[in-house]
């Protein structure tokens, strides 16, 4: 799981959608019978999350509107009744943890150079 979720989110930063599709595949986000609109929305989501990994420079937490922006894509995704799929548990654990670091950041008003960061450590 971690090595498609470092792919995922590769491909999450440097806009390569097939690559983003296939690990969100590998990982378990999408059933067999999701819709091409329904599997693009899902994507969009990751793209999003993955804003702080692609800002170049100081990525300024506190004044950033991305949790609202996740949300917002979230309920759109929500309000499809013809989408309902729980992904795995274990990624529902890690998005937890992700999301309570940005809160964390956004509350300090945090400026993090994460792509530079991300450079260093976190190579594919």
């Amino acid at each position: 799981m971690i090595e498609h979720y470092r792919q995922l989110m590769h491909g999450a930063t440097t806009g390569n959608r097939p690559a983003m599709n296939a690990a969100a595949q590998a990982i378990g986000y999408f059933q067999a019978d999701i819709s091409d609109a329904q599997r693009n929305l899902v994507l969009d989501i990751f793209a999003l999350a993955c804003e702080p990994l692609r800002h170049e420079g100081e990525y300024d937490f506190g004044r950033s509107d991305l949790a609202a922006r996740i949300r917002d894509a979230g309920m759109v995704l929500g309000m499809d009744r013809d989408f309902w799929h729980t992904p795995p548990a274990d990624t529902l654990f890690l998005h937890r943890k992700l999301g309570g670091l940005y809160l964390l950041a956004a509350r300090l008003k945090a400026r993090v150079n994460v792509q530079k960061w991300r450079q260093i450590s976190c190579r594919p």
